[in-house]
């Protein structure tokens, strides 16, 4: 290893456990959801060009991308040695140079910038044309890093797939190995929010309510009714925490969440909950009513738009939570086939209104809480 040729480090993976273009897609979405179909043209486009289209059009905060500590640690040491530390990043230039100012680490920046998509085989003769072949260290993580590897004299790899290594140890062997301790299991199921999987039992009250617990066939249909309020929830949990990354590392309790860490990979969050909301209507219409796939339809509607006016409207925000439990017990009714009882309903809604209330109040009051408990610290 040659501690005075530069040293090039990747962003994505690599620097940062998480992937700016992809967090770059969902805050375009958060604030631009009527622009989906730019998303297809751009991309058509090029991969360059799609980057930098969305680059100008976010604002992305760099103090709050979960980077990965102990490559920042060995940067900074590398730095005190006297290294040259140049960030070559296949994200566009535009949000590279945001973290490089954060940082202050960097001599130099290497990114895609509209027109050449900085990676891969692009990535190694830009380095090669301002270092030589063999002529500079590299800090990577995935398999596109392969051809910078093969052009550099000091390998550096994170968390790589045993593939990945395997292939890299045949040729040259890596310096240095940082490897994430984190259980990709654990962190998927992390993340589904199976606690607030209870809420969903309140589908069975129509069962109780009605006396027909004794009935095999509606006990059955119950059942499969709260698996797919509870597959439908999980998936719109984890939708939810894809949109609202940054808010959610700027929370002190939120900020551990496996997406806000970054330690769930972005496209892997987001097909579970598409392959969840598939599951959860595939159950609905093929073991129960296809009144309740309206029901649930209306669910996951109300849910989202939960998420979308609880920060801003505080009390449309109890009704819709309010609506939500009323939603459950519709499905509830709908999946046994049975009429609803008027009674049940109105009692239900006015009850979870109240719950609704308190709920809120007691939101203000740890939110309150906390901030006193900062500025005492301060």
């Amino acid at each position: 290893m040659n501690e005075s040729s530069p040293l090039a480090v990747d962003l994505d993976g690599s620097l940062i456990h998480t992937d700016l273009t992809f967090e770059s897609i969902f805050l375009f979405l958060k604030q631009y959801p009527l622009q989906l179909f730019f998303l297809f043209f751009w991309f058509l486009k090029g991969r360059a060009y799609f980057k930098r289209q969305l680059a100008h059009r976010i604002s992305m905060r760099a103090d709050l991308l979960p980077y990965n500590q102990d490559v920042l640690a060995y940067l900074k040491d590398q730095k005190q040695k006297g290294r040259s530390l140049i960030l070559a990043t296949g994200s566009d230039i535009l949000l590279a140079q945001e973290v490089a100012r954060y940082l202050g680490l960097f001599d130099d920046v290497i990114a895609s910038d509209g027109t050449i998509n900085m990676r891969s085989h692009n990535k190694a003769q830009k380095l090669v044309s301002l270092f030589g072949d063999k002529k500079f260290g590299y800090v990577g993580n995935s398999r596109h890093d392969l051809p910078v590897w093969n052009k550099s004299a000091d390998i550096i790899v994170v968390n790589p797939p045993t593939r990945i290594l395997k292939t890299l140890k045949k040729t040259t062997p890596p310096s240095k190995i940082f490897k994430n301790t984190d259980s990709f299991g654990n962190n998927i199921i992390q993340s589904l929010h199976l606690h607030q999987w209870i809420k969903n039992l309140i589908v069975f009250l129509p069962l109780l309510a009605s006396f027909q617990v004794m009935h095999l066939q509606m006990v059955l249909n119950t059942l499969i009714a709260f698996c797919a309020l509870s597959l439908s929830s999980s998936a719109i949990y984890l939708l939810n925490d894809l949109f609202d990354l940054e808010a959610d590392r700027s929370h002190p309790i939120k900020c551990r969440r496996p997406l806000a860490r970054g330690v769930l990979p972005i496209p892997v969050a987001f097909f579970v909950a598409c392959f969840l909301l598939v599951g959860a209507n595939m159950l609905s219409l093929v073991f129960l009513p296809l009144a309740v796939l309206g029901g649930l339809g209306a669910y996951m509607i109300t849910t989202v738009l939960y998420f979308m006016v609880e920060k801003r409207y505080a009390l449309m925000g109890i009704m819709v939570l309010a609506s939500l439990y009323g939603l459950r017990i519709i499905v509830g009714y709908e999946a046994m086939g049975v009429a609803y009882s008027n009674w049940l309903l109105g009692f239900s809604f006015f009850f979870f209104v109240s719950l609704a209330f308190m709920k809120r109040y007691l939101d203000s009051r740890a939110n309150v809480t906390r901030s006193m408990t900062q500025i005492k610290k301060r």
